[in-house]
């Protein structure tokens, strides 16, 4: 998959994969799951997820226990009328699932995809 087919995906014909390369927050969706016993769940918990375009394919993460995004396919499940026991997910913006992060974990800068970026190109193993 290339960045000129995740652009059409993304944005309205005309944007180009280098809009990707450049600003890749503006494609990314976030989502976030409230989980209380009141609704039947083991224990209260707010969950942030989000899709990120990548070259290869779509990439789904939840941000984990461990203060760092992992992956997960609750979004897709759920989008395609997975498990009908897992609450729906509810959209938000980066800047909501920023401070939700910070509200639950303490975390500044979990959304910040140019830290992400410089990440993932800076490890090799």
């Amino acid at each position: 998959m290339t960045y000129e087919y995740l652009a059409e995906i993304f944005e309205p014909a005309g944007e180009s994969a280098e809009a990707l390369q450049a600003d890749p927050q503006r494609f990314a969706n976030y989502w976030v799951q409230h989980l209380s016993p009141a609704k039947g769940d083991l224990h209260e918990e707010t969950r942030v997820y989000r899709l990120l375009p990548s070259p290869e394919h779509l990439v789904e993460q939840v941000f984990g226990r461990n203060n760092e995004w992992i992956p997960t396919e609750t979004i897709r499940d759920i989008e395609v009328g997975g498990p009908h026991d897992l609450p729906d997910l509810e959209p938000i913006d980066a800047a909501t699932a920023e401070r939700l992060i910070q509200e639950t974990r303490g975390i500044s800068g979990a959304t910040d995809l140019s830290i992400e970026l410089t990440r993932t190109k800076g490890s090799d193993t």
